[in-house]
């Protein structure tokens, strides 16, 4: 479990850091005089959202709570800085929460001077933003750590080695650690209702001004007074880290709880800057721009890494590979397809259901319609094929522990049995004409000439037969990777002790890479959230675009991780770059080190 809830915490990370990032970016380049002052407030907000997701993927903390007494273990990359590197990012982190709270205070405050008359300028925009950090910063140097994990941790967990794990303490009958639990309490009770005091003025402001304004200025002021409810909102996620809080004061212990608290104020930061990008117009409109850049540095990216597997697997002459390589070799083919056909279609997809309309601004347009639908098809089979691939993986991991040793032909055989299903919806794939009818509606200005289009309607009969694949295709896969997965690790705790270290920690190390490869997928709900928004009357070609950009993201990661976890591919790498491999302690990530566990064949792994 330790693993999937790291895993959770680095797709939040990718996903928060990317998203910050890119609003950062859009703030820089975005030159609108009616953003002003306000632009310092979104910068600053951003800001403090990059951080805390960086701070969160530094600490990965898990919080034991023994009221008065707080204990934490890290997990995240801090542990290899030292302890105070983890306090110090946990003691930001923590305060930067209560900070991004108040920072919506502000906005509302700015919105309803600017209604009220009063445009704030820059200085005193940054005045207010510096005034509520100084609590925030005070807070920060009063806390005071404790040694009351060295007595508490074998109480919840007796097994623990402390010279082994990096841990910390603190304890609110401190004095100073009871100032700071005031001002996390009275912070965002402060900030709400400064939050409900300046709403209530703005909204009362926009009703007595509607005769004077113009359409585009009272639907400016209505879009951002709307995001901010919205961002005000993001912050109730954390009640479910409070939850964890009470029940562990129940005496209800378990490292999930633990990893929730503050997994869960991470969610806040991770889509607020989505909130933004939608709402507020200019970030938008520099946003579509920016999503060909986005669709460019994936294509960047996955070309080059998923070649090179190629040229490490066909070029690596390492005999413990074999049939494992043939799994790893159409993996890396279908992500590479995956990244070509992404960059040839640059797809938006408007969702109208029954009805699904694509429009297609990559290099396809230049070949014509056909091309386009080609590239598309092959684009969202290949996405699924790459998840029924780990499935497979996590099948022939499961088989070899068992002691049964597939064939390189055997393995190649189940591989095209998966694919003959995407096949043969690929082949009965129907097109319409109802992106005719869906287009001018949503984008009445729009000329048909000019754009390259397609559509498919669901009610057609062989449709059926494709969206019932796409549905069932992921859930077989994963019931397949949950009950392999849970196989493995039960033969891998049965087995243990017949093992070598270094075999013990070569499966270790390829399930743990599985594992990974896995949870890459789960990028695609942004795309499945933008299918529902659309559903609800969300139009915008950013979450049109967003769709099928989203799925590109794993087939581009997925080499660099096996790069990474298996040894060969990751020695071969290092011999073209003309330096040493790096981990001595994975060297032997497939097949060395079996004295203690026997095995008759030498392609098991």
């Amino acid at each position: 479990m330790s693993i999937v809830m790291n895993g959770i915490d680095f797709i939040l990370g990718f996903i928060g850091l990317s998203a910050n990032f890119l609003l950062i970016i859009a703030i820089i380049f975005t030159k609108d005089s009616h953003l002003k002052a306000y632009s310092l407030i979104i910068f600053n907000s951003a800001l403090t959202d990059f951080i805390e997701v960086v701070l969160e993927l530094l600490t990965m903390n898990r919080m034991i709570a023994d009221f008065p007494f707080l204990l934490f273990i890290f997990e995240g990359f801090c542990t290899r800085m030292g302890t105070f590197a983890c306090q110090v990012a946990l003691q930001t982190e923590l305060h930067l929460m209560f900070h991004s709270i108040i920072l919506i205070a502000v906005s509302f405050w700015y919105r309803n001077s600017v209604l009220s008359g009063y445009h704030p300028s820059f200085a005193t925009a940054q005045g207010a933003i510096c005034a509520i950090l100084v609590p925030t910063l005070c807070s920060t140097l009063l806390f005071d750590w404790s040694n009351d994990s060295v007595r508490m941790l074998p109480h919840f967990y007796p097994g623990f080695n402390l010279t082994e794990i990096v841990r910390a303490s603190c304890n609110f009958n401190n004095h100073r650690n009871k100032l700071v639990a005031f001002w996390c309490f009275s912070a965002p009770s402060i900030a709400y209702c400064a939050i409900f005091y300046f709403r209530k003025q703005a909204n009362r402001k926009m009703f007595e001004q509607t005769k004077t304004m113009s359409n585009r200025t009272r639907h400016m002021h209505d879009s951002l007074i709307r995001a901010l409810s919205y961002h005000a909102l993001l912050p109730s996620v954390t009640v479910l880290g409070m939850i964890g809080f009470v029940a562990q004061n129940l005496g209800l212990q378990n490292p999930v709880i633990e990893r929730a608290i503050f997994m869960t104020c991470t969610i806040p930061p991770v889509l607020n800057p989505f909130l933004t990008l939608y709402f507020n117009g200019p970030y938008r409109r520099t946003m579509t721009i920016l999503m060909n850049c986005i669709d460019f540095a994936i294509g960047s990216i996955g070309i080059p890494a998923n070649t090179i597997l190629i040229f490490a697997i066909v070029l690596s002459k390492d005999t413990h590979l074999k049939a494992y390589s043939v799994i790893l070799l159409n993996s890396a083919v279908t992500d590479l397809i995956a990244v070509i056909v992404e960059l040839m279609a640059m797809t938006r997809m408007i969702a109208d259901y029954p009805a699904l309309v694509h429009i297609y601004e990559g290099f396809c347009t230049r070949l014509g319609t056909l091309a386009c639908k080609i590239s598309m098809l092959t684009e969202l089979h290949v996405m699924f094929h790459s998840i029924l691939l780990i499935a497979v993986a996590f099948w022939y991991r499961n088989t070899i522990l068992n002691g049964r040793f597939p064939s390189s032909y055997n393995v190649q055989g189940v591989i095209c049995g998966i694919l003959v299903p995407t096949i043969i919806s690929m082949c009965i794939f129907t097109w319409s004409n109802d992106s005719y009818r869906v287009v001018p509606r949503v984008y009445p200005g729009i000329n048909m000439t000019n754009i390259v289009h397609t559509s498919c309607n669901f009610n057609d009969r062989p449709m059926t037969f494709v969206q019932s694949w796409t549905m069932s295709a992921s859930i077989l896969a994963y019931a397949f990777i949950f009950y392999y997965g849970a196989q493995v690790h039960r033969t891998l705790r049965e087995q243990g002790s017949k093992m070598s270290s270094r075999t013990k920690e070569m499966h270790d190390s390829l399930i743990r890479a599985l594992t990974y490869h896995s949870l890459l997928p789960s990028f695609s709900i942004l795309g499945v959230f933008g299918f529902a928004a659309q559903m609800m009357g969300v139009q915008n070609p950013m979450i049109e675009r967003a769709a099928f950009v989203s799925c590109s993201i794993p087939p581009a990661i997925n080499a660099l991780l096996t790069l990474y976890f298996v040894a060969p591919y990751r020695r071969f790498v290092c011999q073209l770059g003309g330096f040493k491999s790096g981990h001595p302690s994975l060297s032997t990530v497939n097949g060395v080190g079996l004295s203690n566990f026997s095995l008759s064949r030498k392609d098991a792994f």
